[in-house]
């Protein structure tokens, strides 16, 4: 596991200073006064709604933070950018402040809140055939995945296990497609099944060239997917920032709770330039009914070990290597966000 993530973490720190990012974007003229805080994510995804409407509402500048959102395509990306300093908050998979607590990195990470509850991977089948879908489909079948470690793909391979499926002899997960590239690798036919954030499965699934047929959030259970991170060096020195940052999602969370999916979409449209209405309807909709998004931003100690028993499964972490759930969380900010935010 460490060699794995030290090669993983090495490219990504090599690549930072080339690598691919959407434009920084923030609705409106900042406020004077607004503490400017770097957010990196890992991708551009209706599943981080949340964050987009915290921008776009002004919750975030109601409690005095500028947000500058940058969109590296990556986890690796996005935590090389927090652990060198040109980041201030990083959204990933909880996997990558596990690998740093086990790494030699003397910068250590800790977890203030979770934005996802779980896995939002949608599974789609080439074509648009209508025939019924089983989980044995997909054996001898080549599947596109994510990158190799990361949260989407470990998710994926607990999903075939749960359905008696074995990852390494049975499947063929294709994890060396880069994330700009999916998109086009499926259409040109590089697997047979690919897994997909929304809006591009429901995309995906409007022109024609595939068919959603799982969730692996349903196979795989509530298990926090993705979530907020901060340095510990950052998090001694601006509690009052992190503070801000768990309200100002706090406030998002309860905003998109009480709105409907049209309401939302009319939020997040600008985020999504090029994908129509329809297909960001749909996403909304699908996330809503299968409770995708966290309610509150509380992570719990049930994730912690529920998500290490993946990474062991899955040998990305070994049998004597569980973590204590407050050397990893601190959520004092997520306590006090839901016991003061009105």
């Amino acid at each position: 596991m460490d060699r794995l993530f030290r090669r993983q973490l090495c490219v990504a720190l090599v690549a930072l200073t080339g690598c691919f990012f959407l434009p920084a974007q923030s609705i409106g003229a900042p406020e004077k006064g607004l503490k400017k805080v770097r957010y990196h994510e890992t991708a551009r995804s209706v599943s981080y709604a949340a964050s987009y409407v915290a921008v776009a509402k002004g919750f975030f500048a109601q409690e005095g933070l500028d947000v500058d959102l940058q969109t590296t395509l990556g986890s690796d990306k996005v935590m090389a950018a927090l652990l060198s300093g040109n980041a201030d908050v990083a959204l990933t998979g909880p996997e990558f402040p596990i690998y740093i607590w086990h790494g030699k990195s003397p910068v250590k990470v800790k977890i203030i809140c979770s934005l996802v509850a779980k896995d939002p991977m949608l599974l789609v089948r080439r074509g648009q055939s209508e025939n019924g879908f089983k989980w044995s489909d997909l054996k001898q079948k080549r599947v596109l995945g994510w990158r190799q470690g990361s949260t989407p793909t470990m998710f994926l391979n607990a999903a075939l296990r749960n359905n008696g499926l074995d990852p390494g002899a049975d499947v063929k997960v294709d994890d060396n497609v880069g994330v700009a590239a999916r998109y086009g690798a499926f259409i040109a036919n590089v697997a047979e099944y690919g897994i997909f954030f929304e809006p591009d499965a429901s995309r995906l699934q409007r022109e024609g060239q595939g068919k959603i047929v799982a969730s692996i959030g349903e196979e795989v259970g509530a298990v926090d997917f993705t979530l907020f991170s901060v340095t510990d060096e950052f998090l001694k020195k601006h509690p009052d920032i992190v503070q801000a940052w768990v309200n100002g999602i706090y406030r998002a969370q309860r905003w998109i709770k009480s709105s409907s999916k049209d309401q939302i979409a009319d939020v997040l449209a600008p985020y999504f330039p090029g994908i129509a209405r329809e297909d960001l309807l749909s996403s909304i909709e699908r996330h809503l009914d299968k409770k995708l998004w966290n309610e509150n931003p509380v992570v719990g100690p049930e994730f912690l070990r529920k998500f290490e028993d993946i990474l062991i499964a899955g040998k990305s972490l070994q049998p004597n290597q569980y973590m204590k759930y407050e050397d990893l969380v601190d959520r004092r900010f997520a306590d006090k966000a839901v016991e003061t935010v009105r």
